[in-house]
């Protein structure tokens, strides 16, 4: 399995030194990388800067321009919202949700970055994961196949991937930031976080090795950033984000040398016959 990482804030678990790039370098935006970056962050929501360095990872491996190809992003909820990264691409783009109130999610982050970046409309459907009509060149989704895939299940992950991988172009990719397993805080987790109803914490080694069809490319970010304030406090993640703003600098330092990620970033491509030809970008 090829496991690699370029990011200099993140690492690719097990896979020896990282290679230094700067995630923000080939977008081409029409006010510059800062502009891009602080789009990537205002889309992430809550602890948005270490949610923003492992979006910007899985982008540095996309063309700076995606005029003319397809993306769904999968699971947008209120609070978080990635399809308008995409569109600021110039992808063909459609954000869907799946088991949230409709207006909760249009009414939230994704008017709310698209309106401030002055976007164009993008449409909202709501899809379920398992059942994805129609086949897109890249398919987004952050904070969703852990709850598809609950109780450490990865048997569930690889079907999981399968299916949605079913519904991409010829050539095409999934990106995937999920939440990572950190032992020091499993506990916490488990009583306060998302554990409390099964939700898997990915293990890097695991992850990869459940998906040994697909060409994964993956980064570990975040360890004192990873929400730790909101679980303490019981609080809303809006009013908590000064902190995880102020822990980000040291949590990037951290990252280089601890061995886990509380976020992963991961590319996933099928891999195919090296005779079968890709399939162009819509």
């Amino acid at each position: 399995m090829d496991v690699r990482a370029i990011a200099g804030s993140g690492r690719a678990p097990g896979s020896g030194p990282t290679r230094k790039a700067d995630p923000r370098a080939k977008r081409k935006t029409p006010d510059g990388a800062g502009r891009f970056r602080a789009l990537v962050e205002d889309c992430c929501g809550w602890n948005r800067k270490v949610w923003a360095d492992a979006a910007e990872f899985a982008l540095t491996w996309l063309p700076a321009d995606l005029a003319g190809a397809r993306v769904l992003e999968l699971g947008a909820g209120r609070e978080s919202c990635l399809a308008p990264i995409f569109a600021a691409m110039g992808a063909e783009t459609t954000c869907s949700y799946y088991g949230v109130p409709e207006e909760a999610v249009r009414n939230g982050r994704l008017l709310a970055v698209s309106e401030k970046y002055a976007l164009p409309p993008v449409p909202l459907v709501e899809i379920d994961a398992r059942d994805i009509p129609g086949e897109y060149d890249l398919i987004v989704m952050k904070s969703v196949l852990g709850g598809l895939c609950r109780d450490d299940d990865y048997g569930a992950l690889a079907a999981a991937v399968g299916g949605i991988a079913g519904h991409l172009t010829r050539g095409g990719s999934i990106i995937t930031l999920d939440n990572g397993h950190v032992g020091a805080v499993d506990r916490l987790r488990k009583r306060f976080g998302a554990g409390r109803n099964r939700w898997t914490y990915f293990r890097p080694e695991a992850f990869v090795a459940a998906l040994a069809g697909y060409e994964v490319r993956m980064a570990a970010f975040g360890c004192l950033n990873f929400g730790s304030a909101r679980l303490l406090a019981r609080s809303e993640p809006t009013g908590l984000e000064v902190v995880n703003d102020a822990l980000h600098v040291l949590d990037r330092l951290l990252c280089r040398v601890l061995p886990q990620g509380a976020v992963l970033s991961s590319l996933l491509k099928p891999r195919h016959p090296a005779s079968a030809p890709e399939r162009p970008a819509r």
